[in-house]
């Protein structure tokens, strides 16, 4: 989301830089992906009270002259914030991108405290704005319910080349998103697919998983048990430029999380004009229009989970509609350039 901003900033000619608070970043983890005329620059925050990565920071901003801190996730918020105390000059803005449950007690009280520094917060989703209210009442007019937009995997031609396939033998699935924490549910959509492989044996499936993390063997030794190493392909990391090559060749999409913050890899669905499956997760109705664009389940209910599958799969012309309007939903809602320039004018305004 970051490095897609800067660039799109950049695009619309504001002075952008781009900065880490972690120490144990490379230098090349982002600049490849960046179009700024600046160099990124890295601050060896190893803790909150690091006094000299603050003083660096400030002669940092003083030099450039820059007059807003934009941050993303947890930790580098708080850097943000805490700055603010010893340079009031700046503006910050802070992006709550995850469900706040998720936050420790702890860490609940210091956002209390912390966002008295805090110009304006941009919760990714209304179901965000509402949990963060739950415990920010105070700082209420400050939360704005923001949308990530996405860039589009497939043109409406190549949706519409694609509705024309009928050659198919097999149905594939996909779900994109890590393999590195139990809240995605792997395990849940390898049990859906056995369920459907095992309870229509007339109807050929795939599923391929894009990601990469440390459960990945785990969830290999399952598919594996299950009789299912042909049918569960572990693709790994695709780099972001090739990714659409999955989403060309696929035709439903499937997500099984517990909690989620914006859905990014459900709004990219929208923009391959892909029906999906998912889990009923608080902000999911914000990305999946029931009995429209998809299906919501409630997770665990893995026998609910492979009938939707089961029962998109053998109905071409329910998956061509249901792609067509996910794929309006998603100029409507998700389109890229709408939603950057809503984040342009709450940073300025």
């Amino acid at each position: 989301m970051f490095i897609d901003q800067a660039n799109y900033f950049v695009k619309k000619e504001i002075d952008t830089y781009f900065a880490v608070s972690h120490q144990n970043y490379k230098s090349d983890d982002f600049s490849k992906d960046l179009n700024l005329k600046h160099k990124v620059a890295y601050f060896r925050f190893e803790s909150f009270l690091n006094i000299k990565s603050y003083l660096e920071l400030m002669r940092y901003i003083k030099k450039n002259k820059i007059s807003i801190i934009y941050s993303y996730l947890d930790y580098s918020n708080n850097i943000a914030r805490l700055f603010k105390i010893i340079y009031p000059r700046i503006r910050v803005v802070i992006v709550e991108p995850g469900d706040p449950r998720r936050k420790t007690k702890k860490m609940r009280i210091f956002d209390w405290f912390a966002n008295f520094f805090v110009y304006k917060i941009f919760a990714m989703g209304s179901a965000i704005e509402k949990q963060l209210i739950v415990y920010l009442k105070i700082h209420k007019r400050k939360i704005l319910s923001m949308r990530n937009g996405v860039h589009p995997m497939l043109s409406a031609e190549e949706l519409e080349e694609k509705a024309k396939r009928t050659d198919q033998e097999e149905i594939y699935l996909l779900h994109v998103g890590n393999i590195s924490t139990e809240n995605k549910g792997h395990a849940g959509m390898i049990e859906a697919v056995k369920l459907v492989h095992d309870q229509n044996l007339d109807l050929r499936i795939k599923l391929f998983f894009v990601g990469e993390g440390h459960l990945s063997e785990g969830l290999k030794k399952l598919a594996e048990g299950y009789g299912l190493k042909d049918v569960v392909d572990f693709v790994g990391r695709i780099p972001h430029g090739e990714i659409k090559n999955y989403y060309k060749k696929v035709d439903i999409f499937i997500f099984n999380s517990k909690t989620e913050g914006g859905a990014a890899s459900i709004m990219e669905a929208t923009s391959a004009g892909l029906p999906v499956v998912s889990s009923h997760f608080e902000s999911a109705r914000e990305v999946v229009i029931e009995g429209e664009t998809g299906f919501l389940v409630e997770r665990g209910d893995h026998q609910a989970f492979a009938d939707k599958i089961v029962y998109l799969s053998n109905n071409r012309d329910k998956r061509v509609s249901f792609g067509r309007r996910a794929y309006q939903f998603y100029r409507d809602e998700f389109e890229y350039e709408k939603q950057a320039d809503m984040f342009i004018r709450e940073l300025f305004n």
